[in-house]
């Protein structure tokens, strides 16, 4: 009894395992051909996609190249209220009339003989050697008003890259150049003259305390007939230096250039054009004589090769003109490029560049849609079966 109950349980998990394998519904048991296809068919659809996607981008960066400017060598000749040093700069200014400088300590050395007075006390030293003026703290902006005297030596200014420069005329028409540090750039003086007066120095510190530090302004005289008084200031504000005319003040004497690097922006801002000329461009859209904001962004070095104040003596602000020339790949004039763009370059070109690129570009063009045709019907082929 007991062998006939294993032999119909045994024989009954048979029938289980093959009407299990029979199912049609089982995964495993579908047919391999229609398994095989259908993978096949995910990759072309993927493939297709791929290759679709790819000649787009190509597409996309081909439209971006074509439209984006080309490079031009150019020649700028510009006229604006202020200029921009692009670098670290040291000038040396002869016979300087009047000296301002705002918000520094000024150091005096090699003194022989100082008159210090504050409107109500006066003292008379001979040997005081060295005195500092500096900011009084807690107080506003000091100033300080030098008056250089007989016997000067060269006026030397090491100016910081940023330092911006601008041009006035004083009330008795002569001509104001005016330096301001931009942080954290400073404007390092030197000077030495026979004679120096600090006409007016207020809000400032005497150290060593001569005079009582409670009053606002100071009047100081120092002299040396044998090494001269050493000025020496390290600005961070503004310096004014008055000249003993009305001639041209020049960044750009006896050959010096400034120069702007790869990669730095430049910006001209409120300038006016009077000379702009492109290296193998026939035509631009620059406008000339009248105010606008220009942006250049030089490929290698750009060289100013003239930057110089117009003389004073008019009635019209005093205006800083520049010149400069340099490879530049973009050249926006109020937000608008100027430059043709590769485009343009292609089309006025002459015509036997124009063949052989349109040659290339036909070929290239065939390319392309031979390869999007067949990816696309792949692509159809799967999304919309017969």
């Amino acid at each position: 009894m007991g062998s006939d109950r294993e032999q119909k349980s045994t024989k009954h998990a048979t029938l289980l395992v093959a009407s299990t394998d029979d199912d049609p519904l089982t995964p495993h048991n579908a047919p391999a051909g229609k398994l095989s296809n259908s993978n096949i068919g995910r990759k072309r659809l993927l493939h297709a996609g791929i290759v679709i996607l790819v000649l787009m981008m190509l597409s996309g960066l081909a439209i971006l190249s074509l439209g984006s400017p080309s490079q031009r060598y150019v020649h700028l000749s510009a006229q604006m209220p202020q200029y921009v040093l692009p670098q670290p700069f040291e000038i040396q200014m002869s016979e300087p009339k009047e000296l301002h400088i705002s918000g520094s300590k000024v150091k005096l050395t090699q003194i022989a003989t100082l008159i210090a007075t504050d409107g109500i006390e006066k003292k008379t030293l001979t040997d005081q050697r060295e005195i500092s003026l500096s900011q009084r703290p807690g107080a506003s902006q000091s100033s300080i008003h030098a008056l250089p005297g007989s016997g000067q030596g060269p006026l030397k200014l090491v100016l910081a890259k940023g330092t911006i420069v601008h041009a006035e005329q004083t009330q008795h028409g002569e001509l104001s150049v005016v330096f301001q540090a931009v942080p954290p750039g400073t404007i390092d003086i030197s000077f030495e003259a026979e004679q120096l007066k600090i006409a007016e120095a207020d809000r400032v510190i005497l150290e060593p305390p001569l005079m009582p530090t409670d009053r606002n302004s100071l009047e100081i005289n120092a002299s040396n007939h044998t090494q001269m008084v050493h000025l020496t200031c390290r600005c961070s504000d503004t310096v004014e230096i008055a000249l003993a005319s009305t001639a041209k003040f020049s960044l750009s004497d006896g050959g010096q250039s400034l120069a702007s690097s790869d990669g730095t922006l430049i910006k001209l801002e409120d300038s006016t054009i009077s000379e702009a000329s492109f290296h193998g461009a026939k035509d631009t859209e620059l406008a000339l004589y009248f105010p606008s904001s220009i942006e250049l962004e030089p490929v290698g070095v750009f060289r100013w090769n003239l930057v110089e104040t117009a003389t004073a003596g008019s009635r019209e602000p005093i205006q800083i003109k520049v010149s400069g020339q340099g490879t530049v790949k973009s050249f926006r004039q109020d937000g608008r490029e100027v430059l043709p763009s590769h485009l343009s370059d292609f089309m006025n070109a002459d015509p036997k560049t124009r063949g052989m690129y349109g040659g290339l570009a036909v070929m290239v063009l065939f390319f392309f849609g031979a390869l999007l045709k067949r990816a696309t019907d792949v692509l159809a082929k799967q999304v919309l079966p017969e």
